[in-house]
């Protein structure tokens, strides 16, 4: 539990003198599980949380040890933000470091496009500033570059006016599933670049519906204006759409279901778009989900920054659907069960991959 660079240091130096695996954790929010070790030695930052704001050049320094929820509180202070993820537990760093998506990203960029600089240190306990003019080349790996260049123990980053927005869910019956996909495929492809989509088929345990999830970062009677069609073409057994602040959207945000202890499995992919055909895979094998807690997620990346290479090593930069699919459960006998239905699930959509960014 480091509490300061020193301790990191000193972490580093006694791993590598006793020859020990080592990990990083921050958040603790790795699927893949790369904040633990098993024999070795785990960097626990999740102490490091100070964070420093300058309102009036619009930046802000955090340590590693911040996390989502903690930045947008204080951030949301001087009515500024940072791309973020909606869930408050995910660590900023690790999800900086891996490029960062979030509700404000098709205006205002992935969280690494943020990122100003970053303390690290190295494999031999170097501390370095990385930034465009110092060890620019590490800076350009630190943004969106995800792999083991050392131990980013602060990052700063430039910050966005962002106030009220317009957000809430629109909720279908299940059964309409493929009309609703087909209209926002459609819908989609004319949208501005204040409004992020994400669509959710089975997004909560017990409940069988298809969830639309809107957040507008402009204008508000603009806005209201975008978002009329998605929310008239049929009706809709739920409308939460209102105006509010950044900060409660933000709050709101959960990432897992939230009572007990769940195990997971997921793959991901991305599709360019939803054809008729993708559509019936998706909806074949929402219908035979094999827990309570499955299901499969679609999110619409759009304009400049999702669209254009940018001078990093963040290489996820595609225009359509970023889609995971995933089962939770608690009865260890709906392991099998739940890893066959993703399998078979990924399987099935292959055919419609976007072959740069295969089912991980």
């Amino acid at each position: 539990m480091c509490v300061n660079q020193k301790d990191v240091v000193r972490s580093i130096k006694f791993a590598r003198d006793h020859n020990l695996v080592l990990a990083v954790r921050s958040g603790g929010h790795s699927f893949a599980g790369h904040g633990a070790c098993d024999d070795g030695l785990v960097i626990n930052l999740s102490m490091m949380k100070r964070v420093q704001v300058d309102a009036l050049a619009r930046t802000v320094r955090i340590e590693s040890g911040t996390r989502a929820g903690e930045l947008d509180q204080v951030t949301q202070a001087f009515g500024l933000a940072i791309p973020l993820g909606s869930c408050p537990t995910v660590g900023v760093a690790g999800y900086t470091l891996g490029g960062g998506e979030g509700s404000l990203t098709p205006k205002l960029g992935y969280g690494c496009d943020s990122m100003l600089g970053a303390s690290i240190i190295t494999a031999d306990g170097q501390k370095l500033r990385a930034s465009e003019n110092k060890n620019g080349d590490l800076f350009w790996a630190l943004r969106g570059g995800v792999g083991n260049f050392g131990i980013v123990t602060s990052i700063d980053f430039r910050l966005h006016q962002v106030g009220k927005i317009l957000s809430g869910h629109l909720k279908y019956p299940i059964r309409r599933m493929r009309d609703v996909l087909r209209f926002v495929d459609d819908y989609v492809q004319e949208i501005p670049d204040e409004l992020y989509i994400i669509a959710t088929v089975l997004p909560r345990p017990g409940e069988r519906k298809l969830d639309v999830a809107v957040v507008w970062s402009g204008e508000p009677g603009e806005g209201e204006r975008v978002l009329h069609p998605l929310r008239s073409f049929i009706k809709v057994a739920e409308d939460t759409i209102d105006l509010r602040p950044y900060l409660v959207e933000q709050q709101s945000g959960s990432d897992s279901p939230s009572e007990g202890d769940w195990c997971s499995y997921r793959k991901a992919g991305h599709l360019q778009r939803l054809t008729p055909d993708s559509i019936d895979v998706i909806a074949d094998h929402a219908a035979i989900g094999p827990t309570e807690a499955c299901g499969i997620t679609l999110v619409y990346w759009h304009e400049a920054w999702c669209s254009q290479p940018r001078d990093d090593a963040f290489g996820f930069r595609r225009v359509g659907y970023e889609y995971w699919i995933h089962s939770y459960w608690q009865d260890p006998a709906d392991r099998d069960k739940s890893h066959v239905w993703v399998d078979g699930y990924c399987a099935g959509l292959e055919p419609f991959f976007d072959r740069r960014c295969l089912c991980a």
